[in-house]
């Protein structure tokens, strides 16, 4: 999605009240930013495919802050300026869809050393290249977001805990098993949990953009050393393949168990062979 230049929206008739019909109905449709006009489905569409719904987006707008600005300015990588657009700059809802700022990314790539903008679209579009070109702007190099980039890097770099991250599980913990019964919860007292809880997944999410980020800078030096010194990069996630403790990966070793207790059982397997009427 690429944002008009002059108007700073989608082509298309005036968003009112945040929704704008293009002839299917109302959608959620926010404001595409100026200085960053390329926006990308990619990653988005992963987390967000459905249609945002306007409780979903009030909600988000209302309660949810700006993790991501939030990030973005304790990474140093982009300019006051940049982040202060009155605009969805770093991501936002467009005909009812979520889209991630792409044009943001490649900026900050620009101003990255050793980052090229292949490998940043990469990130999102994977090898299909169907994004339209960057167009170079003159702010796109800036010295001083460069060096607190590289600096913000560097602390990343020597790092060897998080016990934010380990003091966010607790709390998350903690807070799960305060939650009320859902069931018998009046719809205010469900409500007040949804407002009261706000913040601190605001806090959480923005460190885990943080954690996240430089989960990925670490690969793409490991990489970038791998290619120089092995001729193959890709050696990267054979070196990190070993690496245990990953909570997001905990589901699939649980579903391979599935699938080897079904393989080692005639019934199981009988059953799964079956199926379903609409599986």
């Amino acid at each position: 999605m690429v944002a008009d230049g002059d108007r700073g929206r989608l082509d298309g008739p005036p968003a009112e009240h945040g929704l704008v019909d293009f002839g299917l109905g109302p959608y959620v449709h926010g404001t595409p930013s100026r200085r960053f006009p390329v926006y990308t489905r990619g990653n988005a569409g992963e987390v967000y495919p459905e249609v945002v719904y306007p409780l979903s987006a009030t909600i988000a707008q209302a309660l949810g802050g700006d993790p991501f600005g939030d990030a973005i300015r304790a990474m140093g990588v982009l300019t006051a300026a940049e982040c202060s657009e009155d605009a969805d700059i770093h991501m936002g809802v467009f005909g009812g869809y979520a889209y991630l700022n792409l044009s943001e990314s490649r900026v900050i790539a620009v101003r990255t050393p050793g980052v090229t903008l292949a490998e940043t679209d990469a990130t999102f579009l994977g090898s299909e290249g169907v994004a339209p070109p960057h167009v170079a702007r003159a702010g796109d190099r800036n010295l001083l977001a460069t060096l607190r980039g590289v600096r913000h890097g560097l602390r990343v770099l020597a790092t060897r805990s998080l016990p934010t991250l380990d003091a966010h599980i607790a709390e998350a913990d903690l807070w799960r098993r305060s939650l009320p019964d859902v069931a018998a919860a009046t719809d205010d007292e469900l409500v007040e949990l949804m407002t009261a809880s706000a913040p601190m997944l605001n806090r959480m999410f923005t460190d885990h953009l943080l954690v996240s980020a430089g989960a990925g800078a670490g690969l793409t030096l490991l990489q970038m050393a791998c290619a120089d010194r092995l001729d193959d990069g890709t050696l990267a996630l054979v070196l990190l393949s070993g690496i245990g403790d990953v909570a997001s990966a905990e589901p699939s070793f649980a579903l391979w168990d599935l699938g080897r207790m079904v393989a080692a059982d005639p019934a199981l397997t009988a059953l799964f062979d079956e199926g379903m009427d609409d599986l």
